[in-house]
């Protein structure tokens, strides 16, 4: 048996995903990401602001919900399993989309113009779109 094939054997085996990926979330995956960029739980956790034991924690439920093992512990620090090096890129794209998204939309055109209220039974009213858009922002 070769060394790769040792360490896979010697690899606590984890569940099938009991949840969906709707409770996957982004801090997790920030961590994975930094995880796999420092080789570090200890360096990667100050990243996410989060305690060691908290990102330990973290990646640990990750692992269950996804049902694969995303880092081999050793001493050295983290080493990415194949399962880990996918989740850790795809998790980098997402998280870049995920922020240019956040960007674009910050610095869209707002709209203009006027809108109609149902108001129930006192009827219609009708009020500018930015004045209506301000108050929905500061609520």
């Amino acid at each position: 048996m070769s060394r790769n094939a040792n360490e896979v054997a010697s690899v606590k085996k984890v569940s099938a995903p009991s949840t969906n990926m709707a409770r996957l979330d982004l801090l997790s995956l920030r961590l994975v990401v930094a995880c796999a960029q420092t080789g570090s739980l200890r360096h990667a956790s100050p990243l996410c602001h989060m305690s060691v034991m908290c990102a330990s924690r973290r990646l640990r439920i990750l692992e269950e919900r996804l049902g694969v093992v995303l880092f081999y512990r050793r001493k050295g620090g983290l080493v990415p399993t194949d399962a880990g090096h996918i989740v850790a890129t795809t998790s980098q794209e997402l998280l870049v989309k995920l922020d240019q998204m956040v960007a674009d939309a910050v610095s869209a055109p707002r709209p203009s113009g006027n809108i109609h209220e149902n108001c129930g039974r006192a009827g219609h009213r009708q009020v500018t779109l930015s004045s209506r858009l301000d108050s929905v922002q500061h609520a």
